[in-house]
């Protein structure tokens, strides 16, 4: 669970969701703890409650930015997702397959090919 919370997190700053520390606790005012608040294009939501790995709309906001950038040298990214597989394409001078993932569902295969996308362009 904390992978996944990481990479929820990873994914909301990637879209430019600004987290801010804020200090939170159930109705009772039982389990408090820090968390991070992020104003997303619904409201403000913390960190446990973002829905990245559960939710097509949440995760097709990370497809759309990630096939509209564009590098310095002019290079743009593709998705390309199937029933069981998920290819992230660079194309510039020459079209490089860069993260491919397999045989765990759609929706969690397009989900670990964000992540790992957005792990491999914020080391570049």
């Amino acid at each position: 669970m904390k992978a996944i919370k990481e990479n929820n997190i990873l994914l909301a700053e990637f879209l430019g969701w600004e987290g801010r520390k804020v200090y939170v606790c159930d109705n009772e005012g039982d389990n408090a703890r820090y968390a991070l608040s992020f104003k997303t294009h619904i409201g403000n939501i913390i960190d446990t409650t973002l829905k990245f790995h559960l939710d097509y709309s949440w995760l097709m906001l990370v497809v759309d930015k990630i096939e509209t950038i564009e590098t310095k040298d002019k290079r743009t990214f593709t998705i390309d997702f199937y029933r069981d597989s998920v290819l992230i394409f660079e194309y510039g001078m020459h079209t490089n397959e860069i993260i491919f993932t397999e045989g765990k569902g759609r929706l969690l295969n397009l989900y670990n090919a964000c992540v790992q996308f957005v792990k491999w362009y914020n080391e570049r």
